[in-house]
């Protein structure tokens, strides 16, 4: 399967991995390190991510973010997976569509899924934190404060980071016109 995107890269999948290439008169130069998921479709989102069905991983979600990660050092993008347990209607997942309203329709063994961009975004907490505040600061980093744990940080779609700044961390507050985050524990 071959497919050219709207930010000029061309995807060559396979049942075992796909590849990314940067088009250069009649060479292929490719982008990053290849991705090792069986594709079953594979297309790009209006702000360049890219998503892909598989029979083994359900749907695989490449962000630009790590896509440019990945290319700037020729390394494997690091997806995001989402499956029936993240609410999907089953775990099996080939047929895949974008609409002309930029919708991705999905199928999958049990049903049909609609992913949309949306005013909100799910970003699950640690287990056991309380006493929760959290702000994103303008480069969309968020910082979580707590009363258990020490004051986190998150760039989606990586893992949670714990800074040096202790547990305790009850408020946090982002100010735009300093693009600082402030802590107070």
């Amino acid at each position: 399967y071959i497919f050219i995107g709207e930010s000029g890269r061309l995807y060559i999948t396979t049942r075992l991995a796909v590849t990314m290439y940067r088009v250069e008169g009649t060479r292929l130069i490719e982008t990053a390190a290849p991705l090792p998921i069986p594709v079953s479709a594979l297309r790009e989102d209006g702000e360049g991510a890219v998503w892909i069905t598989s029979t083994t991983r359900a749907v695989a979600f490449l962000s630009p973010e790590a896509l440019r990660r990945a290319e700037t050092t020729h390394a494997e993008p690091v997806p995001e997976f989402m499956d029936r347990a993240d609410g999907l209607t089953g775990s099996y997942a080939w047929p895949m569509i974008r609409d002309r309203e930029g919708n991705l329709w999905v199928g999958t063994q049990n049903g049909l899924d609609r992913f949309r961009r949306s005013a909100f975004t799910t970003v699950r907490l640690p287990d056991g934190i309380h006493e929760v505040s959290a702000s994103v600061d303008a480069e969309g980093t968020v910082w979580v404060g707590s009363e258990t744990h020490p004051l986190l940080q998150l760039v989606p779609p990586a893992s949670w980071r714990e800074t040096e700044i202790p547990r305790l961390t009850m408020a946090t507050f982002f100010d735009a016109r300093r693009d600082t985050v402030w802590a107070a524990a």
